[in-house]
C-alpha cells in the first residue's frame, strides 16, 4: 500500500534533480567568455569625459605584439558600449574590425545621444572588446563618462 507513492515520490525527486541539473548547465552556457589576456584596452582613459558626436578612440596592447594568436588569425573583433555595471541597460554593438587593423590603427566611433539612459546620468560606460574562435574572450576599458 505505501510503496506506490514511495515510487512516486522517488521519480518526482530524480525529476526535480534532472531539471535543475539542465538549468544551471544552462545558465554556465549563457556566461560570456572568461576576460582574456589577450588585449588590454588602453583606450579610452579611465575618469575620461566624451560629448555626443564626439569620437571615441578604442586602443589596445595585444600581448606578445604580432605574435599574439588573435593577431596571426587575423581576428574579428566586436566592440559594445554598456554601462559600467554587472547587468547594464545598454549594450550596443558600436563596430568590428580585424585584429591586425585594430592592432595598427585603433579603432574609433562616435558618441550618440541614444547611449545617455536619462535613469543612470551618473553611472559611468566602458567599450568591450568582444573576440570568438579558439581564443575567444574579452577585455573591458576602465571607467568613462558621456555627456550631452
Amino acid at each position: 500500500m505505501y510503496t506506490p507513492s514511495f515510487i512516486k515520490t522517488l521519480v518526482i525527486a530524480l525529476c526535480a534533480i534532472a531539471v535543475m541539473v539542465t538549468m544551471s548547465s544552462t545558465t554556465v552556457l549563457a556566461r560570456p567568455p572568461p576576460s582574456s589576456p589577450l588585449l588590454d584596452i588602453q583606450e579610452p582613459r579611465g575618469g575620461a569625459t566624451y560629448h555626443v558626436d564626439e569620437l571615441i578612440h578604442v586602443r589596445a596592447v595585444f600581448k606578445d605584439g604580432k605574435k599574439n594568436p588573435l593577431y596571426k588569425d587575423d581576428t574579428k573583433i566586436d566592440f559594445f558600449i554598456q554601462k559600467f555595471i554587472s547587468m547594464p541597460d545598454l549594450n550596443e554593438h558600436v563596430g568590428s574590425v580585424s585584429a591586425k587593423k585594430f592592432y595598427q590603427s585603433g579603432f574609433e566611433f562616435p558618441v550618440l545621444e541614444s547611449y545617455l539612459i536619462p535613469t543612470q546620468t551618473s553611472r559611468p560606460f566602458r567599450v568591450r572588446a568582444h573576440f570568438d574562435g579558439p581564443n575567444s574572450g574579452y577585455d573591458d576599458s576602465d571607467a568613462f563618462y558621456l555627456e550631452k
